[in-house]
């Protein structure tokens, strides 16, 4: 995913649902070693709230979140961060951010990342269950995308490799001749 178009789009979700800011998180991959993080607006000051607060373990377990049933896929976390036990006290202190939606990008026992958007104090703290439902479906298009952008890298780089040593096959060898 391009920084300039996740930007653009997390810009939009966010506007769309009167938001100060949003973040994509997208775990690694086989494909990739790290993860990635695409923000719009403001952020919390905690690096990662979509994990820590909601008891999550990691990209690569099940989600276990308080209010989310995970026999739905793309379980929808709000978080009310005016209640003091739900964050740090200095976690969103810089700019105040009232609430959260954080939608685990899931599906059964996969979980590749978090789509999250935040709302100020300008915004209602609320969140419509058409508004949530709109995320959802927000959420599963990224979700596609990411899947089939993993896949296709994945596929691209078994081509060029001999599936057991894992080695350069002959047409692999040529194109790194090339470069």
């Amino acid at each position: 995913l391009e920084e300039t178009l996740a930007s653009t789009l997390l810009a939009k979700i966010a506007e769309g649902l009167q938001g100060k800011g949003g973040r994509l998180s997208i775990a690694s991959s086989a494909a990739q070693r790290e993860a990635q993080i695409y923000t719009y607006g403001s952020q919390p000051n905690d690096l990662y709230p979509e994990e820590c607060t909601n008891g999550f373990d990691g990209f690569d377990s099940a989600a276990k979140w308080q209010n989310a049933s995970l026999s739905e896929p793309f379980p929808v976390e709000i978080v009310n961060h005016t209640d003091a036990r739900s964050h740090s006290p200095t976690a969103f202190s810089a700019d105040p951010i009232r609430s959260s939606a954080i939608v685990a990008l899931q599906y059964r026992d996969r979980c590749i990342g978090y789509l999250s958007v935040f709302r100020g104090d300008s915004s209602p703290a609320d969140w419509h269950p058409d508004e949530i439902d709109w995320l959802k479906s927000v959420a599963v298009q990224f979700y596609l995308a990411i899947e089939y952008q993993q896949t296709q890298t994945l596929l691209k780089s078994q081509s060029d490799r001999d599936a057991l040593t894992g080695l350069l096959d002959r047409h692999g060898f040529e194109q790194q001749l090339e470069w």
